[in-house]
C-alpha cells in the first residue's frame, strides 16, 4: 500500500551519508579510455575558483522570458525510489506550492546532475529521504554528493538553481541561467558554490 508523506521544508539537515548512483549511470571516476584521469581530477576546481574569483562581474545580463504559462500545481506527486523501486505519494502543501520540490521535479534534478558528471565531474544524487522505505526517521530532502581528489563531501540543495550554478562553474562561465533563462552574475554565488563542492577558502 502507498504510503504518502508530507513534503517537509528544503531547510533540514541531515548527518546520515547515503550518496548513490541514479539513474543507472556508469560510474564516472572509472577510466574505461586509459587515460589515467578520474572523472574528479578532469576539473580543475582550484582553477575554475580563482578564474571566477579574478573575473570582473558582467554588466550585460540577458533578462530571458518574460511571459510564460503557468500551470496548475499537482495535489500530490509519485516518487519511484531507483533503490528498492519502491513508491512514495508526496502530498504538496498548498497554498505554498513549490515546482523545484524534488518528488516533483526529480527528472530535472536527475537530469543536471548527469550533465554534471558528462562534463566531468564524479557527482551523485542522495534520494534516500524522498522514499519512505530507505529514508531514515526525520530525513527528508535532496542530497547533492561529490567526490573530489579522494574526499566526497554532501550537501541538501536548495532547489534547482544550485545545480545549475554549478555546472556553470565547471564550464567556466561568467553567468549562470535560472528560470526561464534569466541570466545572473556567478560570482556573487562562489560560497555557495564552495560548500556545495566542500572547498574551504
Amino acid at each position: 500500500m502507498k504510503k504518502e508523506l508530507l513534503v517537509a521544508a528544503m531547510g533540514m539537515a541531515s548527518l546520515t551519508p547515503g550518496c548513490v548512483k541514479t539513474g543507472g549511470e556508469s560510474t564516472p571516476s572509472s577510466d574505461p579510455q586509459g587515460t589515467g584521469l578520474t572523472a574528479s581530477s578532469k576539473v580543475d576546481i582550484d582553477k575554475l575558483l580563482k578564474r571566477l574569483a579574478d573575473k570582473p562581474v558582467p554588466t550585460k545580463l540577458e533578462m530571458g522570458a518574460m511571459c510564460y504559462d503557468m500551470a496548475m500545481p499537482p495535489e500530490r506527486a509519485e516518487y519511484v525510489c531507483p533503490a528498492c523501486g519502491g513508491k512514495t505519494i508526496h502530498v504538496m502543501k498548498m497554498p505554498s506550492f513549490d515546482w523545484n520540490a524534488p518528488a516533483v521535479a526529480i527528472t530535472d534534478y536527475r537530469g543536471l546532475v548527469s550533465q554534471l558528471r558528462k562534463l566531468g565531474l564524479d557527482a551523485q544524487l542522495d534520494e534516500t529521504g524522498l522514499c519512505s522505505a530507505c529514508r531514515k526517521e526525520n530525513q527528508t530532502g535532496l542530497f547533492f554528493c561529490v567526490t573530489i581528489k579522494g574526499k566526497t563531501v554532501r550537501n541538501e540543495l536548495r532547489n534547482l538553481n544550485d545545480l545549475r550554478k554549478l555546472i556553470a562553474f565547471v564550464q567556466g562561465d561568467l553567468v549562470w541561467k535560472g528560470e526561464q533563462d534569466m541570466e545572473h552574475p556567478l560570482k556573487p554565488e562562489l560560497p555557495s558554490i564552495r560548500q556545495l563542492l566542500g572547498v574551504k577558502e
